[in-house]
């Protein structure tokens, strides 16, 4: 048998983040403030709720043991999406328990990652509506990807006769942590197609080449990205920087393409260009 555990509150303002936050915190928001450049509303709310998340003066629920009348006092938490490692860490073990008991199917799964130009990770960054039409689009050109490549090798008479799916997770900073709106996304590495009873049957798919994998720019350079996205920027380098290239011709009407327009981002067209060719 497991030995006994006695439960032990944390104790979050001991750690070396909680000091340091509580430390500068303040002189950082006020620096803001009187350099005429306050701090979003989203952002104070997510500091200031860490400071306070575990201490038993911002209220806790008490917990009554009917066996040996045992009290114990157990703080709140912020329930903070940020950098809190208590919440952040229970939130992972939640979400990766329920993905992979609930969700995801025992199958082959492949990972796609989509990083948009700086032009447009500021605008998804405070626009939901348009981070979720961006990655509604991003999904939307994978999964015809692999329903065509499923209708080439499978001999299959329609695309519709091919079914797939995918989880996709916006992460909003990189490395350093700087604001970096990105998409990672975990689609299953293949098809399910239906029998003659309607039984599904998962069908592995090929691998992306590198030829599906890469697009060129109209001035010359290559970018690796995972599929053909309905999203391309050309270089710092290019005389053009800024302009947003979309793949489908369907897209040009859509809503995501009336959003840029609306903040003046110049859109064009791509079209894959044959290897050793370039423009001037």
């Amino acid at each position: 048998m497991y030995p006994a555990r006695t439960y032990a509150s944390r104790r979050a303002d001991q750690t070396i983040l909680h000091r340091c936050l509580s430390r500068f915190w303040p002189r950082v928001r006020d620096g803001c403030e009187a350099q005429g450049r306050p701090l979003p509303s989203f952002v104070r709310r997510e500091f200031e709720a860490y400071l306070r998340c575990g201490d038993l003066k911002e209220g806790f629920a008490r917990i009554h043991c009917f066996g040996c009348g045992l009290d114990r006092l157990v703080p709140f938490s912020c329930k903070g999406r940020g950098f809190c490692p208590s919440c952040g860490g229970r939130r992972m073990h939640e979400g990766a328990t329920w993905l992979c008991e609930r969700v995801l199917p025992p199958v082959p799964l492949r990972q796609f990652v989509l990083s948009l130009p700086k032009v447009l990770r500021y605008l998804l960054a405070y626009d939901g509506k348009l981070c979720r039409a961006v990655a509604k689009t991003v999904m939307q050109e994978i999964f015809r990807f692999q329903r065509l490549q499923a209708r080439k090798t499978l001999g299959l008479s329609s695309t519709r006769q091919a079914f797939t799916g995918a989880m996709v997770a916006v992460q909003r900073f990189g490395s350093a942590l700087n604001l970096n709106i990105h998409f990672h996304a975990l689609v299953l590495d293949g098809v399910y197609v239906l029998d003659a009873f309607g039984h599904p049957s998962f069908e592995q798919l090929k691998p992306p080449s590198r030829p599906a994998n890469q697009l060129r720019s109209h001035s010359g350079s290559t970018r690796p990205v995972l599929v053909p996205s309905p999203f391309r920027a050309c270089r710092k380098t290019c005389p053009c920087s800024g302009q947003v290239l979309l793949a489908p011709a369907t897209f040009l009407g859509s809503p995501i393409v009336k959003r840029f327009k609306a903040f003046d981002i110049p859109i064009r067209r791509w079209s894959p260009m044959p290897p050793g060719r370039t423009t001037t």
